[in-house]
């Protein structure tokens, strides 16, 4: 099932290959577009170099003969939207930074811009 918080082309790999590698490919490649996926998978294409020989055949055999677009800056918007998730779920700041694999302090700046956007809205 696609993540609902995710742009529809990393939703539609992930459906295929799973969210954690997804992720990676979108840090590593995040902001490429028309990447040609060969119907066959082969070993020197840049994807096959972070995903896995399985990973990397699967996106061939879904995906193969189309060029692939994959947003920029989207691997960040993701971890935003995790932080808030898990602090829906009463974890706390540190269990939220080891889960999500960002800094105590960045889950602080994250949850406090997300305070501060609330308290804008109650007054308009």
């Amino acid at each position: 099932m696609p993540n609902p918080y995710w742009p529809e082309g990393l939703s539609r790999i992930a459906v295929i290959i799973g969210e954690a590698e997804t992720l990676v490919l979108a840090s590593c490649y995040g902001g490429t577009s028309g990447t040609y996926i060969p119907a066959k998978a082969t070993p020197g294409h840049p994807w096959s170099k972070v995903l896995s020989g399985d990973s990397w055949k699967l996106i061939c055999a879904e995906l193969g003969g189309q060029r692939v677009d994959l947003p920029r800056g989207c691997f960040i918007k993701l971890k935003k939207v995790m932080i808030l998730d898990l602090n829906e779920q009463g974890l706390s700041q540190r269990d939220i930074a080891l889960r999500a694999r960002v800094t105590m302090r960045y889950v602080g700046q994250v949850l406090a811009l997300v305070r501060d956007e609330r308290q804008v809205e109650m007054f308009h």
